[in-house]
Formats: structure tokens, sequence, C-alpha cells
């Protein structure tokens, strides 16, 4: 029989002593060993370790973590690192194996694995990953603003880079400055567009302070005389006749010297005409006289110390001229009052009291 166990293949007659293949542990050194097995099917156990039986051919492992002490000695048989964090509690046990306080704060995340780091979603340095709030949170505020990120990165973005207390996405472009002609009342930051008279009337200047440079303007932002008293039209400070009305700016006797008016030079007799102007000062009326050689048409004009006009008047074709004017209302200053004919014209100062 070539399944039997003794199969003899030089056998040319069965005699009957064929014998089944029996498979199992042949070693008798083996925990398992079988005395009825002729066949070894590698199966065989051995008691390897200090910890490890034979009971009945079955091999007991007496330590089960393997951590080469055996069960009967082991405090913690299932956990092979004995308690490592020596809390009291075995490995396998233990909710929190590698901490010792085992969550002392109580939220459900072992110490071992908290995350550090600002926990308020309002702060700028919010820390969507973070556990446990470590006080470092940054917050925006007035101007400021958050750079965004929600990693624990962000930060706090200065919005007032001036610290002019206006925000920089509310700030306003243009000129500042109240004297300057194009001040714009609106504007928070100044950008150098500011615009005086000497810019828009370049031509207008004069030399204030004696050193050969006109770099003074004399006239305002409508290019209007910051000073005209005697009214004529022409600048004080480049008038050759600043108190006496003298439009031509004649100075025929002594070219770049005081015009004609004022030195009273190459005047025709009747050019400069005289009136009495009475009280002065005065408070509350004011008398004016004029008695012309001819028929004549006459304007009477007052001006305020700056040049501003406070009375125009023409009487035509008078002789001898007289009126009174109240001036009950006019501020308290110095004034000047000048008759104009086609004969000539004249101006007289007049102070006026409280």
């Amino acid at each position: 029989d070539e399944t039997a166990f003794n199969y003899d293949a030089t056998a040319n007659t069965d005699d009957g002593s064929c014998e089944e293949v029996e498979e199992g542990c042949t070693d008798p050194l083996a925990c398992n060993y079988d005395p009825n097995a002729n066949f070894d099917n590698g199966s065989c156990t051995f008691v390897n370790g200090v910890c490890d039986s034979c009971v009945n051919g079955v091999l007991i492992d007496n330590d089960f973590d393997n951590d080469g002490i055996c069960d009967s000695n082991d405090i913690c048989p299932n956990d092979p690192l004995n308690d490592s964090d020596g809390d009291g509690i075995c490995g396998d046990l233990d909710p929190c194996p590698e901490d010792p306080l085992n969550d002392i704060d109580g939220d459900g995340i072992c110490a071992n694995n908290e995350i550090l780091g600002c926990t308020d979603s309002t702060a700028c340095n919010y820390n969507f990953n973070a556990t446990e709030d470590d006080d470092s949170c940054d917050y925006a505020v007035g101007c400021d603003y958050c750079s965004g990120a929600t990693n624990g990165t962000g930060y706090v973005v200065d919005g007032d880079l001036d610290n002019d207390g206006v925000c920089d996405v509310n700030e306003i472009d243009g000129c500042t400055d109240f004297n300057a002609c194009n001040f714009d009342n609106n504007a928070t930051e100044d950008d150098d567009s500011c615009e005086y008279p000497s810019d828009l009337f370049p031509e207008d200047l004069y030399d204030s302070d004696g050193d050969g440079i006109n770099d003074t303007s004399y006239v305002d932002c409508d290019g209007d005389c910051l000073s005209d008293i005697d009214g004529d039209g022409v600048c004080d400070e480049v008038d050759n006749c600043p108190e006496i009305f003298n439009p031509d700016q004649e100075d025929n006797d002594d070219p770049g010297g005081p015009g004609d008016p004022c030195d009273g030079i190459n005047l025709d007799e009747d050019e400069l005409i005289h009136f009495n102007s009475f009280p002065n000062p005065a408070s509350t009326v004011l008398n004016i006289s004029y008695e012309a050689q001819n028929i004549d048409d006459v304007e009477l004009i007052i001006l305020n110390s700056i040049g501003q006009l406070v009375f125009n008047n023409n009487y035509y074709s008078v002789n001898n001229f007289e009126t009174q004017l109240d001036i009950v209302g006019y501020s308290p200053g110095i004034y000047q009052i000048l008759i104009s004919t086609k004969k000539g014209y004249n101006s007289n100062k007049l102070i006026l009291k409280e």
C-alpha cells in the first residue's frame, strides 16, 4: 500500500503489516509530544523562558504582555510598559497612559495631547487647533484689524499708520492748511497740494524784507489786493502813493519815487481839489463839504483800513456840495474819505471812535 507509513517499494507480496500514517509532534522533548505519531508535521511546541508551562500537552503562556514578568507577579499583566506614567493605573486601563495627572483640567484631552495657544476666535492670533488657552491672545482695537489667519500665526495690523486718530481707510487726501487757497475742510491727510496766492499769481509779488527778491504776495486767493487804502485799484505794496487815489500812478517828476499826488509836483492847479470833513474824530455823524468853482459831478467814496468799500455815492451837477452821513453802524478805526470830480480828486483821513 503506497499510502501506508511502512510502504515497501521492493515488496511483491502484501503480508498485512501496513501501518497508517499518524501525523503529529514526534519530539519527546516537546510539550505536545505524541507517542503515537509516526510522521512529524512540525507542530511541536516547547517551553521557552521562565514563565511558560506545559499542561497536558498544551503550552501555557504565563507572561501575556511579554514584559519578562510572569503574570502571577505582574501588577499590570496586560501592560508591557507596566504603568509608564506612574499614576497607579495600568496602561491598558489608563485613559491617559502618558499623563500622570490624567487630564487634570477635565477637558477630555490628555495633557500630553494638549496644544497651547489662543482659543478666543475674536482674537487676531486665534488658533483653531489649540485645546488649551495660554493667555497669549492679541486683540485689535480702534482702527486696528486682524491679519486674517486662524492657525495661530495671525497678528494685529496697524490701521492708523500716522497716528492721527483717523483710520487709514477713512483718510481723505487734500490740502489741510487753513491759510491755503485750496484748503479742504474735509481733508484729513495733507497731500502737498496746497496752493497760495504766490503760486496762483506769481506776477503779484513784492520784496517785503529788502533782500532784492520779490517773494511776498500782495493779493489774496482771488487776485484782489490785500490792502488798497485809497481804493484806486493799485495795491498799497506797489502803489507809489498809497493814501491818495492815483489809479494812473502818475510820477512825471521823479520816476521811481513817490507818485505825483503825494509830492504835489507836476499837477495842474485844479487837479488836487480841497474839501472839509468834520468832526474828526467822529462817532455818530460825519459832515462833508466841497465848494467847486464850476458845476460838476462829485463821487464820494469811504474805505476802511483794509481798503474795503463801505460807502459810495454820486452827486450830479453840483456847485456847493454838502452832505451829512450817519456813521453809527461803522466800526471804530481809521477810514479814508475820497472825493473825485472831473477836475481832480483828494482824500482825507477819518478816525472813528466808539
